[in-house]
Formats: C-alpha cells, structure tokens, sequence
C-alpha cells in the first residue's frame, strides 16, 4: 500500500511539470529565473528558482516583471505587460527573445550573446560584443531600441537592411503588414517574421528619452522603475 501510494505521488509530481521540464526531456535550458511579480511561464506561476527551457513563453502582468539569469552573467529583465518566447540556439550558446511586446531591458556577454527578435527584425550586439541595451514597445506599430553600453546591429530579413546603434543612441522600428513578396527559391522560405514586417528609422541620439518613456508609461511603481533603468540599471 505504501509502494503504491509513492508511485502515486511520484505521478502526480511528474503531471505538474511543464513538458520541457520532464525529465529525460531534450529541451536545452535557457536560464533560471532570479526574481517574477506577477508573471507566468507556460501559462503557469513564474516563481525564482524556476528552470526556463528553450520554447518557453514568458508573460508579464500589468503591473509585474521578471528577471531571467542566463549563462556568463547575461540576464534578461522582463517589465510589466510583456510576453515573449525564449529560445536556445543550435550553436553556440546564444539564447533568443522573440519579444511580442512590452519591456525588455538586457546584459547581452560575448560568451553567451543574447539576440532579440521583433516581427522580422534581429538585434544583436555589434560582432557579438557585450552589450547593455532595451526593447521597448511604445504602441503595437512602434518599438525604440536603446544601448547604455556597447553597440548593436539591427538587421531586417525582409529588405535585407541593417544599422548600426552605437552606445547611447537609439533606433525607432515601425511595424507594419507585409506587402506580398516575389516567391522565394526553395530553402529560402524561413523567416523570423510574426505577420509584421519592420522598417527601421534613423538612429539618433535619444537613447534614455525613448526608452525612460516606455518605462514611465508601462504601469510600472517608481520602485520597480527604478529597477530595470538608472538608465539601464542592472545588477
């Protein structure tokens, strides 16, 4: 009877896990969440200490954020009504943010870069270099993209366009629906896009401003926006 009632037990444990969770799983790790108010992973409380598995989606509530810890001191921080899905790549040990929208404020290290993705766009620190740096969508249809420290490349697949942000400048993306395009060769067809194509706009010089007005306007205490911006701060 008491074999029973810890194979029952086991069972129940093993149902409760996210399905990248199970053990034996080939799902990679990304990180470990270090800090979540009212956020969720795979649909499910966000608490520290929760394993994030590549394919993971991460959601922020109104008034929430999370922070991500990822290998070579990289970390991702997540502010309120946000969502993305984290994924691992193939090579190397780069880790992808597909951000739908919301905040994120980022520690991108040369060992384990970090690249955002937002609707067709890739942003990635210059040469892979470390990188201090934020994602912000200030409507559906706009997103700023700051750097405090380092410099970022931002390339679109799309028209094929890229530039260059360097540190303490910003860059404006605008989000629109894709126009059709002329039938790609075979093998070519993978793209990166979520139904939105981006068109990237003149960088500038307002790195803070742009972002500080997302994070103002995001729902977000004093408190809490002290913590993910002095400008970009991070611990």
């Amino acid at each position: 009877m008491l074999r029973r009632q810890l194979l029952a037990c086991l069972l129940a444990a093993l149902l409760a896990l996210p399905v990248g969770a199970m053990p034996g799983s080939s799902a990679a790790i990304v990180g470990i969440a270090t800090n979540s108010h009212h956020a969720t992973l795979q649909r499910l409380d966000l608490r520290a200490g929760a394993t994030v598995f590549s394919g993971d989606v991460l959601a922020v509530g109104p008034v929430g954020s999370a922070v991500v810890s990822l290998q070579a001191n990289s970390l991702l921080r997540f502010g309120a009504d946000s969502s993305a899905r984290l994924l691992k790549a193939e090579t190397r040990s780069r880790i992808a943010v597909e951000l739908r929208n919301g905040l994120l404020v980022y520690r991108s290290s040369s060992a384990a870069p970090v690249e955002v993705r937002v609707a067709d766009a890739v942003i990635r620190g210059a040469d892979d270099a470390s990188v201090t740096a934020a994602v912000a969508f200030l409507t559906p249809e706009r997103v700023a993209i700051g750097t405090e420290k380092g410099s970022l490349t931002v390339s679109t697949a799309r028209d094929g366009r890229s530039v260059t942000v360097r540190e303490g400048e910003s860059v404006e993306l605008s989000l629109a629906d894709p126009s059709p395009a002329p039938q790609q060769p075979a093998g070519n067809s993978k793209s990166l896009s979520a139904g939105k194509v981006a068109i990237i706009g003149i960088v500038t010089a307002v790195a803070i401003t742009a972002i500080g007005l997302a994070i103002r306007n995001n729902g977000l205490t004093r408190q809490q926006q002290q913590n993910l911006v002095s400008p970009f701060r991070l611990p």
